[in-house]
C-alpha cells in the first residue's frame, strides 16, 4: 500500500509539473534563507561560550554620573581596581586586566615588518581564558617578563615557515619619564614563547600578540587612567551581595583616583556584564570587544521567520487550492472503499513528501549560497552537518510540520463531501476555503509590505547620514598610518616636501580623526574647584589641522603655525563652550587634566563620532609633537598617482616605512557597517518575499479565475462589459493586498521608530513613506494578476460556457 501511495504521489507531482515547481521551489527557497540565517544567529549567540566556566566570568564597566553632566560610560576601570578586588573580594577566583597598545613597525633579524596591536595583561590570562596553544610553552607562556605569545596568523606573517619559538622581536614601546613628566618611545626586545591557534571567530577578544604587565614599564602603567579592561572569574555565579561588593570596591577606587575631579563612590555605578553577553550587549566607545547589535540579530530572526512564513503560506495555499482538481479522484477512491484514514495517509503523505523534497533542495541551495551570504554579512561561516545536528533535526521536524499542515487542511475540506455529491460534481462553493486562503494572502502580503517599509526607512536614514553636513569636508582626504618615530621627528621637513607636490592642497597630522578614538580628559576653569570639571574628549593635532579638514571657526582663531605660545593654547567646540557657561570663552584660562592653558578659539560643532551619538565636548591641543597619522587633502584628479608620489616622499625620510593609507570618507562609512548590512539584508529579503508572494498570488489567482470561467461567460452574455469585468476581477484579486497594507504599516511604523531611536540624528517618518510602501506592494500585486485578468475578461463567452 505504501508503494502505491508513493507511486501516486510522484505521479501527481509529475502530472502537474508547474504546480510542483512553484510549490516545492518556493518552499525550498524560504527554507534555505531560514537555514542560512539560523546558522548566523546561532554563531552570534555562541560568542565566548567555548571558554570553560564562561557562566562565571564577568567584565566590569564604569558608569559615572555627576550632577549637571551626561553619564560617562566606559568599558574599562583603573589598574588599581583589580588590585583592590583581589585584596578585598575572596569570592573572586581569577582576575585579568587587559591594556591594548600598538607595537609600531617591528624589527626581526634586521628586517622591518608591519606590526600589530599587543595586549598587556595579567599572567593569569590563560587560567581564565581557553585560547589553545599550538606550540611552545603550554602552561603559561607569559609568566615571565619580555615573553610573548603570538597567533599562527602573525607567526606566518613574521616568520614564514620558520619555527618562531625562541625568536626575538624588537617593538616600539612607550615609557614615562617621571622627571620630565613626558612619554617617550623606546625599543624593546621580546622573545616568542608560544604560538596560539588563531583566535576563534566567536571570541569577543581578538588579538595576535599578548604579553604580561611585567613586560611593560611600571611607570608607564601607573600613568594610565581608566584604560584597563577588567575581567573577574567568580567561584559561583554572581549574587546581589557579590555585585554590591565589587561595585563598592570599584567606586571607592575611582574616588581615590579621581576624587579631585568630583568623582565619588556614590556617583559610580558598576555594570558587571557576563562574558557571553558582551558581544551583543556592550555598546561603548573605545572598546576592544568585537561587538554586534542584538537588534540586528533579532531583525535577522524576524526576517527568517517572515520569509519562511511566506514560503510556508504559499505551500499551504497552493496545496489547498489544488484540492478542487482532485475531487473526482477522491470520489472514486471513496467509492472503491478507501477509508478516511487511508485518504489522510495519501494527502498528508504527499504533502510531507513535497516538503521534505523542498528541504533537500534547501540544503543544496544553502551550500551554493553560503559564500555570497558571508559576503553580504561580512562573516566567514561554514555549514557543519555533524556539528549542527540539532539545527538539522529542527529543520526536518519543521518541514514535517509544514507538510502535515499542507495535507491536513485539504483532507478536512474533502471529508465534508459525500461520495455521491463528489461524483455528481455537486460540491460546495468553497467560500470557507477561499476565506482561509484570503486570510493567508493578507498575512503574506502584510509581511512583504512590512519589509518594504523597513527597506525605505533604512535607505532614507543611510542617505541622510551620507548627506548630512558633518562640520568638515571628508572628501579627497587621505590618511597615512604606521607612522614611525623617524617620520614623527622629521614631520616639518616631510610636510614641506609633500606640499611641494602641486596635487597636494594641505597637510597636517593628529592623534586621531573624526570617527576614531580620542583621549578622555576633563576640563574646568582655572581658579574653580576641580570638582567642577566635566568630561571632555581631546585631540592632539599639528598646525593647519582645521584648515586641512575645512573646519569652521565660530569665535577666535586657529593655531598660528610655529607659534610656541600656542603650545599652551586650546581650541574647544561649541558644546564645550556651552558647558563652560561663558558668554565669551576666548581668553578664558582653563585646566585640562592638570595642564593649564588659554582658549584661543571655538570651532563649530562637528561630528567626531557617528551620528548615533550626540556631539560631545571636545578640546583640540597642539602641545604634543608626536604624530600618529598624516592627514593630507589632495586634488580630485589622479588620486592614486598622487598617493604613490606621497609614499615615495615619505620613504625618502623613512626608508623602512611600510605604506598604509585609507580615504577618510571610506573610514567614516565603516561606522555604519551594521546599518549597511541591515539594508542589504532587508533589500534581499524584500525582493525574495515579493517574488514568493507574487508567485503565490499568481498561482492562486490562476486557480480562482479558472473556477470562475463559467461565471464570467454568463456575465458577458447578460451584458456585462469588459471594463466592468476588469473592475470586478481587479477588486476581487487585490482587495486583500489593500487590507494587508492597512494592517502592516502601523506595525512597520512601530519597529522603524524603535530602530531609529538608536540614532541621535535621524529622519522623520513622513506620510510619503507609508504611501510609497503601500503603493509598491499594491502595484506589484496588481501587475502579478493583471495578465490573467485581461485574459479571463476577454475570453469568448461561448468557450466559457463549454468550460464545464
Amino acid at each position: 500500500m505504501l508503494k502505491n501511495y508513493l507511486k501516486t504521489a510522484f505521479r501527481s507531482m509529475y502530472r502537474d509539473k508547474w504546480y510542483s515547481i512553484i510549490n516545492i521551489g518556493g518552499l525550498s527557497i524560504g527554507m534555505c534563507v531560514a537555514i542560512l540565517l539560523a546558522i548566523f544567529i546561532k554563531h552570534e549567540l555562541s560568542f565566548d561560550k567555548f571558554h570553560d566556566d564562561y557562566q562565571r566570568i564577568y567584565r566590569l564597566h564604569n558608569h559615572t554620573q555627576r550632577e549637571g553632566l551626561e553619564e560617562q560610560r566606559l568599558p574599562m576601570t583603573l589598574y588599581k581596581t583589580g588590585e583592590n578586588i583581589l585584596e578585598q573580594a575572596p569570592e573572586v577566583e581569577t582576575l585579568v586586566r587587559i591594556f591594548r597598545m600598538h607595537t609600531g613597525n617591528v624589527t626581526i633579524d634586521g628586517n622591518t615588518i608591519e606590526g600589530d596591536n599587543i595586549f598587556y595583561t595579567d599572567s593569569s590570562f590563560f587560567n581564565m581564558f581557553n585560547y589553545p596553544i599550538a606550540k611552545g610553552e603550554k602552561i603559561n607562556p607569559i609568566s615571565e617578563p619580555n615573553k610573548i605569545a603570538i597567533t599562527q596568523k602573525i607567526a606566518e606573517k613574521w616568520f614564514g615557515e620558520d619555527n618562531p619559538i625562541g625568536k626575538s622581536v624588537i617593538i616600539n614601546s612607550l615609557d614615562y619619564d617621571t622627571t620630565a613628566k613626558t612619554f617617550y618611545q623606546k625599543k624593546q626586545v621580546l622573545n616568542v614563547s608560544a604560538v596560539l591557534k588563531n583566535i576563534p571567530n566567536n571570541s569577543h577578544l581578538r588579538f595576535n600578540i599578548i604579553t604580561s604587565f611585567q613586560t611593560a614599564s611600571r611607570e608607564f602603567i601607573s600613568t594610565q587612567g581608566q584604560d584597563f579592561f577588567t575581567y573577574v572569574k567568580l567561584y559561583n555565579p554572581i549574587s546581589q551581595s557579590v555585585y554590591e561588593k565589587l561595585d563598592g570596591i570599584n567606586g571607592e577606587t575611582l574616588e581615590w583616583g579621581l576624587g579631585a575631579y568630583g568623582v565619588n563612590k556614590e556617583s559610580v555605578n558598576t555594570d558587571i556584564m557576563p562574558l557571553h553577553k558582551i558581544h551583543l550587549n556592550a555598546n561603548y566607545h573605545y572598546d576592544i570587544a568585537i561587538t554586534s547589535n542584538k537588534t540586528f540579530v533579532a531583525t535577522l530572526g524576524v526576517v527568517a521567520i517572515l520569509i519562511l512564513a511566506i514560503a510556508s503560506i504559499n505551500f499551504v495555499n497552493l496545496t489547498t487550492a489544488r484540492t478542487s482538481n482532485r475531487l473526482q479522484e477522491v470520489g472514486i477512491r471513496k467509492a472503491l472503499g478507501s477509508s478516511k484514514f487511508q485518504l489522510a495517509i495519501l494527502f498528508i503523505g504527499e504533502s510531507i513528501l513535497a516538503s521534505i523534497s523542498a528541504l533537500v533542495f534547501a540544503f543544496v541551495f544553502a551550500e551554493l549560497l553560503i559564500n555570497p551570504f558571508n559576503n553580504l554579512l561580512g562573516t566567514s561561516l561554514s555549514i557543519y552537518y555533524i556539528k549542527d545536528v540539532g539545527l538539522w533535526g529542527a529543520a526536518i521536524l519543521l518541514s514535517m510540520i509544514i507538510g502535515v499542515i499542507g495535507g491536513i487542511y485539504p483532507l478536512l475540506t474533502i471529508s465534508k463531501f459525500n461520495t455521491n455529491s463528489i461524483l455528481r460534481g455537486l460540491t460546495e462553493s468553497g467560500k470557507s476555503r477561499s476565506l482561509v486562503r484570503s486570510i493567508l494572502v493578507i498575512f503574506q502580503f502584510g509581511m512583504a509590505t512590512l519589509l518594504i517599509f523597513g527597506l525605505l526607512v533604512i535607505n532614507m536614514q543611510l542617505r541622510y547620514m551620507n548627506k548630512k553636513d558633518l562640520g568638515f569636508d571628508k572628501n579627497n582626504v587621505v590618511v597615512f598610518t604606521g607612522i614611525t618615530k623617524e617620520i614623527s621627528n622629521s614631520y616639518k621637513s616631510l610636510r614641506s616636501d609633500i606640499l611641494s607636490n602641486p596635487k597636494v592642497i594641505e597637510v597636517s597630522a593628529a592623534q586621531s580623526l573624526p570617527g576614531g578614538g580620542l583621549s578622555g580628559m576633563n576640563l574646568y576653569l582655572e581658579g574653580n574647584d576641580p570638582s567642577t570639571a566635566f568630561n571632555i574628549r581631546e585631540n592632539r593635532v599639528q598646525d593647519n589641522y582645521l584648515e586641512t579638514l575645512k573646519m569652521n571657526i565660530a569665535e577666535g582663531r586657529a593655531f598660528i603655525p610655529d607659534a610656541k605660545s600656542d603650545n599652551d593654547s586650546y581650541i574647544i567646540n561649541e558644546t564645550a563652550a556651552r558647558m563652560l557657561g561663558l558668554e565669551n570663552p576666548i581668553g578664558a584660562q582653563v585646566v585640562m587634566w592638570r595642564r593649564p592653558g588659554v582658549i584661543i578659539g571655538v570651532v563649530k560643532d562637528y561630528h567626531f563620532t557617528s551620528l548615533k551619538t550626540n556631539i560631545e565636548p571636545l578640546i583640540i591641543s597642539r602641545y604634543n609633537s608626536r604624530i600618529y597619522n598624516l592627514t593630507i587633502r589632495i586634488r580630485e584628479e589622479n588620486k592614486e598617482e598622487t598617493i604613490s608620489q606621497i609614499i615615495d616622499i615619505i620613504k625618502k625620510h623613512e626608508p623602512n616605512y611600510i605604506p598604509s593609507h585609507f580615504y577618510l570618507d571610506d573610514f567614516l562609512a565603516k561606522q555604519y557597517g551594521a546599518e549597511r548590512r541591515t539594508y542589504k539584508l532587508i533589500l534581499s529579503a524584500s525582493i525574495l518575499a515579493l517574488i514568493l508572494s507574487m508567485v503565490g498570488l499568481y498561482a492562486l489567482s490562476a486557480y480562482s479565475l479558472a473556477r470562475r470561467t463559467k461565471e464570467l461567460g454568463v456575465r458577458k452574455i447578460l451584458g456585462a462589459s469588459v471594463k466592468s469585468l476588469y473592475e470586478l476581477l481587479i477588486i476581487d484579486s487585490t482587495k486583500w493586498v489593500l487590507i494587508a497594507n492597512v494592517i502592516a504599516l502601523p506595525v512597520g511604523w512601530y519597529f522603524a521608530k524603535e530602530w531609529l531611536n538608536d540614532f541621535a540624528y535621524r529622519i522623520n517618518i513622513e506620510p510619503l513613506i507609508f504611501i510609497a510602501a503601500a503603493l509598491s506592494a499594491y502595484t506589484i500585486a496588481l501587475l502579478t494578476v493583471l495578465w490573467q485578468i485581461v485574459k479571463a475578461a476577454r475570453a469568448n463567452p461561448a468557450e466559457a460556457l463549454r468550460y464545464e
